[in-house]
C-alpha cells in the first residue's frame, strides 16, 4: 500500500505540468518553450497554494489547486476547441528525442533514489517535523519547534514535501515525502535540460543523457592539493550533495527553467520569431517569484545581473527598453509582494539580522576561512569556482574568435552572464551574513549550477578542436568527478536513517495511517514525543515541540529530546495549569523508554494512537512530579 501511496502523491503532484505542457502543445511550439513550461507550471502551483493557504490550511489548498489545475484545463481546452485549437505534438519532439529524454528522467530519479532513500540527508531533523506541521497550518506558517512566531525561512520545498504527504493521504512519513519531492523535481529537472538541450537541434540520445548527468554531478573540484577536508568543497559542496535541501532543488528547476529562457531570447543571430517579443517572459516571471521566497540570494543576484543586461541590450527582456524597464521593476515588485503576502524570509523578524563586507577571502563551510592573500585561500576560490570562471573564458573566447554567422551570446546575454560570475565572486569572497563566514556560499549557487547549464544547452558554441570545448568540458568533467569521488567516499558524510536512533516504525517502509493513525484534517499539536520513537510519530502527524536555536540564525532549527524537551517545554511552551499529551511507543515496559514515558506509562490512562504508539494525557501535577524527580 505504501508504494501506492507514492505513485497517488507523485501523480497529483504532477498534474500541474502535466496541464500546462498540454495547453501549450502546439506543432510548431519549440523545445525550449516546453522546457520553460516545466518549471513555470510548478510555480505557478506553489503560488496558488500558498495564496490559498492565506485562507484555509495547506492540505485543503493542496487539493484546491489540484481541481482548479484539471477545471481551468478543461475550460480551457473546451474554449480553444470551440475556437479551432487543439493541442498537437510538438514536431521537434520526435521519436529519438523522447528515447533521450526519457532515459535523463530515469537516470535522474536513480541519482535522486540513490542518496535519499538510504539516508537522512541535510537537516532532516528539521525538516521531517516542519513538514507534517505544515500540513495542518495556515500562513503565516510557524515552526514545528517555535508555534508562537513566525517560519520566516524559504519554506517552498517543505511545502512541496507537505503537499506530498497530503496527496498520498497521509501515509507516508515527512521523510519519505521528502525523497520523493526530491526524486520528482529531478525527474523534472531532467526534463527541462533535455528539452532545452534539443531546441537547438536533434541531439544522440547518449549525449542527451551524458548533458543532463553532468549538470546534475556539477560542482566544485576536490582537487586542492591538500587544502581543506577530502571529498568536499571548501566554501560550496557539490549541487548534488546540498540539492538535499529541500528549498534548493526547486532553486535549481527554477534556474534551469530561466536559462533556458534566457538562451533562446539572447542567442544570436535568433530566429525571427524570438526577436524582440514577449516569448518566455511570462514563465520566467513566474519562476523568478517563487525563486523569491525559495533563494532569496540568487534571486537578488539574478535580479543585479538581469538590470545590468537590460542596460546593454534590453531585447534580452522585452521589445523596448521602457518595457524591459517594466519587466525589471515588476520583477523586483513580486520579489516583495511574495515574501510579505507569504510572511518569509526576507519580512520584518526575518533571521538574516546583518550583512558585512570583508575582506576578500574562501569563507569555508565546516572549515576556518581562508584570506585571499594566501596561497591555500586562491587555491581553495579557484578550485571551489571551476566551472564558473572556465565556462565564462570559453565565452569570453566565443565572443571575441567567432564570425558574425556563428552561433554565440548576443550583448545582454554575455553581459547577464559575465554580472553572474562577478556577482558571484564578490559576493563568496567579500559578503558576510550574521557574522558566519560558510553563510556566504550562498552567493554561489546561481553561478554554480547556470554556468554549467549553459555549457551543456549551447553544445554549438564548443565545436571539436577548439580550445573553448577544451575548457568547457574540463569544467564539466572535473565537477562531475568531483562529485563522483564524493559519492564513492559518501557514507562518511550524509545521515543515515539511523543516525536517528528510531526504534520504532521505520521512516521509509510504514504506512503513517497505521503506525501512527494519521488522517487528513489533523492539526498541530503541542505534544511530547519519547526520543527513540520521535521521528517516526513527528513526521507522520502534525506536531508541535521543543526545540533549539541555530548558531547563526534566530530560529529553533533541532528538535530537544528527552527529558531536556521536557523541561523545556514545561518551562517555555506550556502554562502552569497546562495539560499535556505525551507520545510513548506502544509494546514496551516502562523500563525501555525514557524518564517522562517511564512515568507515563506507569501512571496509565495511555490510549493507543495508532499501531505503533500510545497517548498519555499528563495533568499540570504529573508535569511537576516528573520534574521533581530529574
Amino acid at each position: 500500500m505504501l508504494a501506492l501511496a507514492q505513485v497517488v502523491a507523485a501523480v497529483l503532484t504532477l498534474v500541474p505540468v502535466a496541464v500546462a505542457v498540454l495547453l501549450t502543445a502546439r506543432r510548431d511550439r519549440a523545445l525550449w518553450q516546453l522546457a520553460a513550461v516545466i518549471p513555470a507550471a510548478l510555480a505557478v502551483d506553489l503560488l496558488v497554494v500558498l495564496v490559498l493557504c492565506r485562507v484555509v490550511r495547506l492540505e485543503l489548498a493542496a487539493f484546491a489547486s489540484r481541481a482548479l489545475w484539471l477545471g481551468g484545463g478543461a475550460w480551457l481546452l473546451w474554449r480553444r476547441r470551440r475556437r479551432g485549437e487543439t493541442p498537437a505534438w510538438p514536431a521537434a519532439l520526435d521519436r529519438r528525442a523522447l528515447i533521450a529524454i526519457g532515459i535523463a528522467a530515469l537516470v535522474a530519479a536513480a541519482l535522486s533514489a540513490l542518496l535519499s532513500r538510504p539516508n537522512a540527508i541535510w537537516d532532516r531533523e528539521l525538516h521531517i517535523p516542519l513538514v507534517a506541521s505544515l500540513r495542518g497550518q495556515r500562513i503565516p506558517f510557524a515552526s514545528a519547534f517555535e508555534p508562537g512566531a513566525g517560519l520566516h525561512y524559504h519554506f517552498t520545498g517543505d511545502v512541496l514535501a507537505a503537499m506530498v504527504q497530503v496527496f498520498s493521504f497521509a501515509a507516508l512519513n515527512a521523510s519519505l515525502a521528502l525523497s520523493l519531492a526530491h526524486d520528482i523535481v529531478f525527474v523534472l529537472l531532467a526534463v527541462t535540460l533535455g528539452l532545452a538541450m534539443l531546441a537547438s537541434g536533434p541531439r544522440p540520445a547518449h549525449v542527451v543523457v551524458l548533458g543532463v548527468v553532468a549538470v546534475l554531478l556539477s560542482g566544485p573540484c576536490l582537487l586542492r592539493f591538500g587544502v581543506g577536508e577530502p571529498y568536499l568543497g571548501y566554501s560550496y559542496y557539490g549541487l548534488y550533495n546540498w540539492a538535499y535541501r529541500p528549498h534548493l532543488t526547486i532553486a535549481l528547476l527554477m534556474l534551469a527553467g530561466v536559462a533556458a529562457v534566457l538562451l533562446a531570447r539572447g542567442t544570436e543571430p535568433a530566429p525571427v520569431e524570438q526577436r524582440a517579443g514577449w516569448g518566455g517572459i511570462a514563465p520566467l516571471a513566474a519562476m523568478i517569484a517563487v525563486l523569491a521566497i525559495t533563494d532569496e540570494t540568487s534571486t537578488a543576484i539574478l535580479g543585479l545581473c538581469l538590470g545590468i543586461a537590460w542596460l546593454v541590450e534590453p531585447t534580452l527582456l522585452a521589445p523596448t527598453r521602457r518595457q524591459g524597464a517594466a519587466v525589471l521593476g515588476g520583477l523586483a515588485v513580486a520579489f516583495a509582494v511574495t515574501n510579505l503576502l507569504f510572511d518569509a524570509s526576507l519580512t520584518p523578524g526575518s533571521p538574516v539580522q546583518k550583512i558585512a563586507l570583508v575582506a576578500p577571502r574562501s569563507p569555508g563551510v565546516q572549515q576556518p576561512p581562508l584570506p585571499l592573500s594566501t596561497w591555500p585561500g586562491w587555491v581553495a576560490l579557484i578550485a571551489d569556482t571551476v566551472p564558473i570562471w572556465a565556462i565564462a573564458a570559453a565565452i569570453v573566447m566565443l565572443r571575441a574568435r567567432s564570425a558574425p554567422a556563428d552561433r554565440q551570446p548576443g550583448r545582454g546575454l554575455l553581459a547577464f552572464l559575465l554580472a553572474l560570475a562577478a556577482a558571484s565572486l564578490v559576493g563568496l569572497t567579500a559578503v558576510e551574513i550574521n557574522r558566519s563566514p560558510p553563510e556566504s556560499h550562498r552567493f554561489l549557487t546561481a553561478a554554480l549550477f547556470m554556468f554549467p547549464v549553459v555549457g551543456v544547452l549551447a553544445l554549438d558554441w564548443w565545436p571539436p578542436g577548439t580550445l573553448r570545448r577544451v575548457f568547457v568540458f574540463a569544467a564539466l568533467g572535473l565537477g562531475g568527478f568531483s562529485t563522483l569521488l564524493w559519492l564513492s567516499h559518501y557514507p562518511k558524510h550524509p545521515t543515515p536513517e539511523r543516525w536517528f536512533r528510531q526504534r520504532g516504525p521505520g521512516l521509509h517502509d510504514e504506512s503513517c495511517r497505521t503506525t501512527a493513525g494519521a488522517r487528513l484534517g489533523q492539526t498541530p499539536a503541542l505534544v511530547y514525543v519519547e526520543s527513540s520513537v520521535f521521528y517516526s510519530y513527528a513526521g507522520c502527524r502534525p506536531t508541535f515541540v521543543a526545540g533549539k536555536r541555530g548558531s547563526q540564525f534566530e530560529m529553533k532549527l533541532r528538535p530537544t529530546l528527552g527529558l531536556q524537551g521536557f523541561q523545556q517545554l514545561d518551562r517555555e511552551m506550556l502554562k502552569p495549569d497546562d495539560p499535556l499529551d505525551a507520545i510513548c511507543p506502544a509494546g514496551r515496559p516502562a523500563g525501555d523508554v525514557d524518564p517522562v514515558c517511564a512515568y507515563a506509562l506507569g501512571r496509565g490512562g495511555c490510549a493507543p494512537d495508532g499501531a505503533a504508539f500510545v497517548r498519555c494525557p499528563l495533568s499540570p501535577s504529573d508535569r511537576r512530579a516528573i520534574l521533581a524527580r530529574h
